[in-house]
């Protein structure tokens, strides 16, 4: 349920109640006349701080404890302003909260109305150059989070953020004090260049001591895995990156009514053009079989798969067909034959 923050604004030295305005950066509200204010705050907030602003007062913000703060009316004292101080004193950021994870550090954070931020990000205990970055870097208004990637495990890094206003009449007074944090980053944390291994969809099972999978890439962006099964059927799954990733159906039998040795038999892959797929493999009749996958036409080959030159045999027992695309609309297979020479077929488009 929301939430009741209130706040009862007086001078510091005399203790008279000052009229003030207050604001969280989207609106703002007057006390009243006995300086108070009382604010509905949503539900979502444990935390809620604004900026009190009395006029010949120095202003200063204010954060509300729920825990603390809910329907009770708090307290705050403003110093009166020094006749040499010409504007306001610019509120710092909140930092709100941060996430690490795998090479990569995030930092979101509060803040007032602003026309831009200035941040850093440091290796604690010494510099170490490119990591993540040198120097300062400026950040537009309207955001309230960075990220920075391929930060080192092992060390602890300081994030420091201040807020910063245009046309204020003192240019020292245009930008806020420093808001930090540290953030240790642990060797498990940090950037790797390759990424832990994990199960793939592993409520489909292969057999791991005669099975091989195949994998080709269709065009940018994509991967296409293929394997034989324990039934014999050729699976497949996919990852499309413009698709959030992994195939959500998992591995999928791919025209199971054609049946290959899986215990012998290893598919062979090749994307002879972006959008294409082309699969072989030998059949139990030695001879070589062949289906294909094409964007353009609306995906795998409804006939299934067909027989390639059946007139000529190989060994699906012992033998293996390889498959390369020396170019854009060609394909070249290789096998060894029963007389131990090297075979080779090609198909080009015309």
């Amino acid at each position: 349920m929301p939430w009741k923050a209130s706040l009862s604004v007086t001078d510091c030295a005399s203790s008279k109640k000052v009229v003030a305005l207050v604001t969280d950066g989207q609106t703002t509200w007057a006390s009243d006349s006995s300086g108070q204010f009382t604010v509905v705050v949503p539900d979502i907030f444990s935390q809620y701080t604004v900026f009190v602003e009395g006029g010949g007062y120095v202003n200063k913000t204010f954060t509300f404890e729920r825990a603390s703060a809910e329907n009770k009316v708090q307290s705050l004292c403003l110093d009166k302003a020094r006749p040499a101080t010409p504007a306001a004193q610019v509120a710092a950021p909140r930092i709100t909260g941060t996430k690490v994870d795998t090479g990569r550090v995030t930092i979101t954070w509060d803040a007032f109305e602003t026309n831009q931020f200035n941040v850093r990000l440091t290796p604690i205990g010494g510099s170490f150059p490119g990591e993540p970055f040198e120097g300062q870097r400026e950040l537009d208004g309207g955001d309230r989070s960075f990220t920075e990637r391929k930060v080192q495990g092992g060390r602890t890094y300081r994030f420091s953020i201040q807020r910063c206003r245009k046309g204020l009449i003192d240019f020292h007074s245009n930008c806020s004090e420093w808001a930090s944090i540290d953030i240790p980053v642990t060797p498990e944390q940090g950037y790797q260049p390759w990424r832990r291994w994990f199960q793939l969809h592993p409520e489909t099972q292969f057999d791991h001591a005669s099975q091989q999978v195949a994998v080709v890439s269709r065009a940018p962006g994509n991967i296409d895995l293929f394997a034989f099964g324990f039934d014999n059927a050729l699976y497949t799954t996919f990852w499309n990156e413009a698709g959030g990733g992994w195939n959500p159906e998992g591995w999928i039998r791919l025209h199971p009514e054609t049946q290959f040795d899986h215990a012998s038999q290893q598919v062979a892959v090749v994307s002879r053009a972006p959008g294409n797929i082309d699969l072989f493999a030998f059949g139990f009749d030695n001879a070589l079989y062949t289906t294909f996958w094409n964007e353009a036409g609306g995906g795998w080959n409804p006939e299934g798969w067909i027989r390639l030159h059946p007139e000529t045999q190989f060994d699906h027992a012992s033998q293996q067909v390889a498959v390369v695309s020396r170019a854009p609309g060609n394909i070249d297979l290789f096998a060894f034959g029963f007389d131990n020479s090297v075979w080779t077929s090609w198909w080009a488009e015309e």
